[in-house]
């Protein structure tokens, strides 16, 4: 996982081509799961995974519902068709909302981007103030140890001890605009 979807921090892309590095040197396929990192979170790229010198052999992506997402070079595409069942009445909706959120996210790109800058940097300070040092906080997204003030709490959920920020657009928002006052 680019982005672990449980903490949301990052590995670095050096990270990532270091092990690209190793699995080619071992002839073994490299699987990222995307689903944290999707959406621009890992990087300004809608996948960690273009941002790599060498692409993974294989992408997957939990989008929404029963909706999801798998990328695979030639070496490991299989040639017989493969069947899709639909089996929940939701399974157009789910994937009309992963369209409409990816569509969502390229038109308002430089406005995600600016929002999840201007977040990085207020809640780092804001966390700084209130003595939180133990903070990883990349894009917008990250995960911190220790108590905010009430009227923050709500835009961080409690996983473990540890405090994961993972906003909307339109929250992210909200809470710069809260961390500002």
């Amino acid at each position: 996982e680019p982005t672990r979807q449980k903490y949301m921090d990052h590995v670095s892309l050096d990270t990532l081509n270091k092990l690209r590095e190793i699995t080619t040197k071992h002839n073994t396929p490299l699987i990222l799961n995307e689903t944290g990192s999707k959406l621009g979170v890992h990087s300004t790229t809608y996948y960690a995974a273009n941002n790599m010198a060498s692409p993974p052999d294989a992408i997957m992506c939990y989008q929404t519902g029963q909706f999801a997402n798998i990328n695979i070079n030639k070496n490991y595409y299989l040639d017989t068709p493969l069947m899709l069942i639909s089996t929940w009445d939701g399974d157009e909706y789910s994937l009309f909302h992963a369209v409409q959120k990816a569509n969502s996210y390229t038109k308002e790109k430089e406005e995600v981007e600016k929002t999840r800058e201007e977040l990085t940097t207020s809640l780092s300070s804001t966390l700084e103030k209130y003595g939180i040092d133990c903070q990883v906080i990349e894009r917008g997204v990250g995960n911190f140890f220790g108590e905010l003030p009430p009227k923050f709490r709500s835009f961080a959920k409690n996983i473990e001890g540890r405090k994961v920020v993972n906003l909307s657009t339109k929250d992210m928002k909200s809470l710069v605009s809260l961390l500002k006052e």
